[in-house]
């Protein structure tokens, strides 16, 4: 991700590298010499990226009283809003909730002024992600970019003072920003065309232990994770098609193997003839039709149905050419 004009203009730029992604509270005041900078965030060492929202995590006792406290220190989660971008950016951090691999990462967010010099920072300790989720991609919303939401648990935060600049980062071209506009889908049964909008599954990893050898201490990494369901919103020409489709597969109340599929999701560019990255949903079954979930009247144009279901698997690849 990179420092655009976008971002100064929207105040508070949030970057990410990865190696570590934590959660620290800032708080922002009108004297604060960061409020029209960028924050950036490293996760591990190898992936870096800006952020467009931050909330650092909660740092507090466990329990306090009046004159006693006790316990020792509670940390809360962080959430980190941020853009894909053609190079990937901070995606194989948040791959591996659903690739596998490593559970636990070290992050860490510099806040620096516009010119891009570091104000303070915050370095965070065996950092787990706990949960990922999409924006809905909506074919009228022709400006709003393709960002992810990410949290995570810190176990450990250290808090650093200001000095130094923070790296040059990529510019990506305008063209190859990703909006959540620009997409088609793949499936059987409905026409790209027909469908309005797309809601991608959240993501809820799940940790396992993994040992080395036999006397060798576990070390956490991802499961398969935990999704949620895919709904697809269908344009009024495409409704008989998706009647007939739901009755064909939920009459009998049950969706047998045949009437699982793989739905491809391609992240376009501007011009809708470059595909920048690729949703792959693997087996997925038709779980609720809804023939007309929002009827109201004096509402212009026809009104939509919905498709409901569930996921086995799901991957995201970027798109290098």
């Amino acid at each position: 991700m990179s420092y655009s004009t976008r971002s100064k203009v929207t105040g508070l730029l949030l970057a990410a590298v990865a190696g570590g992604f934590a959660r620290t509270s800032f708080s922002q005041t009108p004297v604060d010499p960061a409020i029209a900078g960028v924050t950036f965030l490293t996760v591990g060492g190898c992936c870096t990226g800006t952020l467009t929202r931050f909330q650092a995590p909660s740092y507090e006792v466990d329990d306090a009283q009046k004159r006693k406290m006790m316990g020792a220190p509670k940390i809360g989660e962080a959430t980190a809003v941020f853009a894909l971008t053609p190079d990937g950016g901070l995606l194989p951090w948040i791959a591996g909730t659903w690739e596998g691999g490593p559970a636990r990462a070290e992050t860490s967010v510099r806040i620096a002024d516009q010119d891009y010099n570091i104000k303070r920072g915050l370095d965070m300790g065996a950092c787990v992600i706990t949960g990922i989720e999409w924006p809905e991609l909506k074919a009228s919303d022709g400006k709003k970019h393709f960002e992810v939401t990410a949290k995570w648990q810190a176990q450990n935060l250290r808090f650093t003072s200001g000095g130094g600049q923070l790296p040059p980062l990529p510019t990506p071209l305008p063209e190859d920003e990703m909006l959540a506009s620009n997409f088609t889908v793949t499936m059987t049964g409905l026409r790209d065309e027909w469908i309005v909008s797309v809601g991608l599954p959240k993501v809820t990893p799940k940790i396992l232990k993994e040992a080395h050898g036999r006397f060798a201490n576990q070390s956490p990494v991802y499961g398969a994770p935990e999704l949620g369901t895919l709904t697809i919103e269908i344009a009024p020409d495409g409704i008989e098609a998706a009647s007939a489709m739901a009755a064909g597969i939920l009459q009998d109340g049950t969706c047998d193997q045949s009437e699982l599929q793989d739905i491809l999701i391609d992240m376009k560019d501007q011009s809708m003839k470059k595909v920048l990255g690729t949703f792959t949903l693997i087996g997925c079954g038709l779980k609720k039709f809804d023939w007309a979930p929002k009827l109201e009247g004096g509402k212009e144009g026809l009104a939509t149905a919905t498709m409901e279901f569930l996921v086995e698997d799901f991957r995201y690849k970027v798109d290098h050419k």
